[in-house]
Formats: C-alpha cells, sequence, structure tokens
C-alpha cells in the first residue's frame, strides 16, 4: 500500500494520528477551513 510505506518512511507521530483518527482530522480540517 503506497500511502502506508509513505508514512512508515517519514515515521511521523503525527501521520500515524491522522491515519488512526480520519474522522477526527476531518473535524479538525474543516474548523481550520471555517
Amino acid at each position: 500500500h503506497m500511502d502506508d510505506a509513505m508514512v512508515s518512511g517519514l515515521s511521523n507521530p503525527l501521520f500515524d494520528f491522522m491515519r488512526q483518527n480520519p474522522e477526527l482530522v476531518k473535524r479538525i480540517a474543516g474548523i481550520q477551513n471555517e
């Protein structure tokens, strides 16, 4: 899976959080877009 490989390569805890909490990320993004 390309996205997983990309995230693993970055070893970024933020990306791990985003992958594990997609709905929360969408809500945060929506708040920032207002």
